[in-house]
């Protein structure tokens, strides 16, 4: 939450310009090994496996790998593709938060049609990647762990998202309005999308009723927009954000002005 300090004192005119008038961010490349190199997963389920964070320095569009541990350029929820759809896994993911605090997801990809999943924290930094295979169907599948959002996307599976990081923690979503490209770059802009264009977010003002509503695709500790709010972050449609590797596109996240009450 926002400090009482900041809000109420010195820098409280500050504090309440930001908080009215959100922040620009960079959408990270598409780059689906950049936490970690390619791991090749056992044959069977039940072995924990590391992925391996560079010790040298390794630098790509979404951040760099140096001493086992991974900084991201612009924070953001890492991804995970597999090179066979059916292959689940679980997985424990240790670092920092958007607010330089650590943490530690544990999540898990179900889904056995789509090739990838992605984490619900946003990491600024990853120093340590664990994976556990749970199906049963042989073979030894690889996982790249990175910032590829076009594998977590599903055009029938209107739950396929992004999860973005906000500037405070939120009792509730319904504060959050939604997010708006304010810059392609070098972004080809799909048709389902426009400059300036609004897209409303998950639970936020345009749909109150959602905010307590689960994620549907590999979402198996019920994950909802209020749960996540609370942690400092909302979502959007992954299928309309298609970045290659080296585009930029710039957008807003935005909010009615009562979250000044809320922070």
């Amino acid at each position: 939450m926002a400090s009482v300090l900041t809000k109420n004192g010195s820098l409280s005119g500050r504090y309440r310009y930001d908080v009215l008038n959100s922040v620009l961010q960079v959408l990270p490349a598409d780059v689906a090994a950049a936490c970690a190199s390619q791991l090749t997963l056992s044959a069977t389920a039940g072995v924990p496996q590391s992925m391996t964070i560079s010790s040298s320095y390794a630098a790509t569009f979404a951040g760099i790998q140096m001493n086992g541990k991974f900084t991201a350029v612009t924070p953001f929820n890492p991804t995970f593709k597999t090179s066979v759809a059916t292959t689940t896994f679980t997985y424990v993911v240790d670092g920092w938060d958007h607010f330089g605090d650590p943490i530690q997801e544990v999540g898990a990809k179900t889904s056995t049609t789509l090739s990838g999943a992605r984490c619900w924290r946003v990491f600024s930094a990853i120093k340590s990647i664990v994976i556990t295979r749970t199906d049963a169907v042989g073979g030894t599948p690889t996982v790249d762990c990175g910032s590829d959002c076009t594998t977590v996307t599903d055009a029938t599976a209107a739950n396929t998202v992004w999860v973005r990081p906000l500037p405070f923690k939120l009792a509730s979503a319904n504060y959050i309005v939604g997010t708006q490209l304010v810059s392609a770059g070098e972004w080809t802009v799909p048709g389902s999308f426009a400059v300036n264009q609004i897209k409303a977010a998950s639970g936020g003002v345009g749909t109150p009723s959602a905010a307590d509503t689960p994620y549907t695709v590999n979402n198996p500790y019920g994950w909802t927009p209020n749960r996540l709010a609370r942690e400092g972050l909302t979502t959007y449609l992954s299928n309309v954000w298609t970045p290659a590797a080296g585009d930029t596109p710039v957008f807003r996240t935005f909010w009615t002005n009562q979250v000044l009450d809320a922070t």
